[in-house]
């Protein structure tokens, strides 16, 4: 044989006889693909909803806000640009107040 002056033999490797699992979930993950992408649940319209119309703009008759109070979950006043604790915003206020 022609490995034998060079002893090639041992450093040939058996062929893998196992079973190779990536081919296959390749092949698995574009069906899925085409699946979902050529489905007819996703090309078919839904649910026909009858919505009512909307009528002419009412005025709804809100007040104009000439300040805004901000109160965070941690307890932080922010009024105006400036944080305030709650003996601040009651000056705060008056000053807002005074200003109308």
């Amino acid at each position: 044989m022609i490995t034998r002056p060079l002893n090639l033999r041992e450093h040939l490797r058996p062929p893998n006889s196992g079973f190779n699992l990536m081919p296959v979930m390749d092949l698995l993950l574009i069906g899925l693909f085409f699946g979902l992408f050529w489905s007819d649940q996703i090309l078919a319209p839904g649910l026909a909803i009858d919505l009512p119309e909307a009528g002419p703009a009412a005025d709804l008759g809100g007040v104009p806000a000439s300040a805004v109070l901000t109160v965070r979950s941690n307890g932080m006043l922010l009024f105006e640009g400036s944080i305030l604790t709650m003996e601040n915003l009651e000056s705060a206020l008056a000053d807002i107040l005074g200003k109308r």
